[in-house]
């Protein structure tokens, strides 16, 4: 077990900056949690590691536990789980970015038996022989909040998220995509219920095929309730769906453009009720390539046009006048909501942006996403080398040159130092400018980032190779 690493009997492991490559093991290709043990990770990084028995990256068992911050895990390869595992245990990630992993369950996660929290992540390309592109539970609780789930795929039901016998929490996050198989088991293209609870709040669901439930498939069996959400451009089936006597409610949601219907199947009669609409709402695509399921200022599902549901969905206003002029909410980060006012501090930790490709060895391209479209600059911080464009303003995609290297290799998605300064607030109290936030769609690297005035010093990576 652990091919990289096994804590068991009570061990309290720490790890930064640790890459865990190619390792392979019967449990936990590169790590396994037991026994009460307590680990923790943040900034690491693991690829190409291979489990056949449970998951190909990390997984925890008989009441370990793991917590993760601000780690990618790529490429791996597991029976149950391909990035994480549970059996019995808890895993918690947040700021975590898990992409193109394989599994039999669960192409990015899976649990049996145990508790998984996953804030600010993003699970993108990962795939399932069975169920679950992205997330498998069994007799499990998840919540999932503030997530990207983007183009996973699963053979045999719930694209992004399959629960069996489980409590699923999915709030304020984004599914699109997602394939649910073209099996006859091919159930719920964002998400499979079956014998489960299922909340829905403020999520976006969009462009997901499942064949019944292009959105949510549910047996009734527990309830499912969506609330303030998106469920839109559902490929195969209705937006809702599930056997007779099923049920779901809805509330303040706009159900628009599935391919077998709207406000029909469980949802049937629901539309104008509390606040339920059919109505396009108005995804920017190409308009904003970076934020493609952003909404535009004249949205129904924006807060103002929205009335008393005080906007629905995941997303923020990405185009239009407000997002151009900088007079209106459009900035968004995973978990916030848009505060509107450039005048007001924000907060100095910044997390997401896009940087495509990273490791970078000759040139990169950073893209932003700013919270007002006033000058900033951007320091990037490669070693002690920075380089900083002046006059960057919102969704403008920046490219730079100069190698990101260690000892001659190429350095992993999460070694560069990032953070973006903004102006000063109107009515200055002498405080440093406040950081902004950024907003990230489109490329599977995360980089680490810092505040401007204090970056992160770097030590060597250690690299866990082996097999067990």
């Amino acid at each position: 077990m652990g091919g990289g690493l096994l804590a068991e009997s009570g061990s309290r492991p720490v790890l930064r900056r640790v890459v865990f490559r190619g390792n392979s093991a019967a449990a936990g290709g590169a790590i396994a949690i037991g026994f009460a043990s307590v680990a923790r990770l943040e900034d690491c990084l693991a690829e190409d590691n291979v489990s056949h028995g449970t998951a190909g990256a990390f997984e925890v068992h008989d009441g370990g536990e793991l917590f993760l911050r601000d780690c990618l895990i790529s490429g791996n390869t597991g029976g149950s789980g391909g990035a994480l595992g549970i059996a019995a245990g808890r895993i918690e990630a947040e700021a975590c970015t898990l992409v193109a992993n394989q599994a039999e369950f669960g192409g990015a996660a899976c649990a049996m038996s145990g508790t998984l929290i996953l804030r600010d992540c993003w699970a993108d390309g990962n795939s399932a022989a069975m169920s679950g592109g992205a997330v498998m539970l069994t007799s499990s609780s998840a919540q999932l909040s503030s997530c990207v789930i983007d183009s996973n795929l699963a053979a045999a039901g719930g694209g992004a998220v399959y629960a069996y016998d489980s409590t699923v929490e999915i709030i304020d996050c984004l599914l699109t995509r997602n394939d649910a198989g073209s099996s006859p088991d091919s159930r719920g293209g964002g998400v499979s219920c079956s014998f489960s609870a299922l909340t829905l709040e403020r999520c976006t669901l969009a462009a997901n095929h499942g064949l019944p439930g292009a959105g949510v498939w549910t047996d009734g069996e527990a309830p499912a309730t969506l609330n303030r959400s998106i469920l839109a451009l559902g490929l195969g089936g209705a937006a809702v769906q599930g056997p007779p006597g099923a049920n779901a409610s809805a509330s303040c949601c706009d159900v628009w453009g599935n391919h077998d219907g709207d406000w029909v199947g469980l949802l049937l009669g629901q539309e104008g009720l509390n606040g339920n609409i059919s109505l396009d709402p108005q995804f920017c695509g190409e308009e904003n390539a970076g934020l493609p399921w952003s909404i535009a200022d004249s949205s129904p599902c924006a807060p103002a046009p929205s009335g008393e549901c005080q906007g629905i969905g995941s997303g923020p206003i990405g185009c239009g006048a407000s997002s151009i002029e900088g007079n209106g909410p459009f900035a968004w980060v995973p978990g916030d909501r848009p505060a509107g006012d450039p005048s007001l501090p924000l907060p100095r930790r910044v997390r997401n942006v896009s940087v495509f490709p990273n490791p970078c060895l000759d040139v990169t391209t950073i893209q932003v996403r700013l919270g007002f479209a006033r000058d900033s600059h951007v320091p990037i911080r490669k070693r002690s080398r920075f380089m900083t464009w002046p006059d960057a303003r919102s969704g403008r995609s920046l490219a730079g040159c100069g190698p990101m290297m260690t000892s001659g290799r190429p350095k992993f998605a999460g070694m560069a130092a990032m953070s973006m300064a903004g102006p000063r607030p109107r009515e200055s109290t002498g405080s440093k400018p406040p950081v902004t936030r950024t907003e990230r769609r489109g490329a599977p690297a995360r980089s680490f980032l810092s505040d401007h005035d204090h970056p992160p010093a770097f030590s060597e990576c250690r690299e866990g190779e082996g097999s067990a």
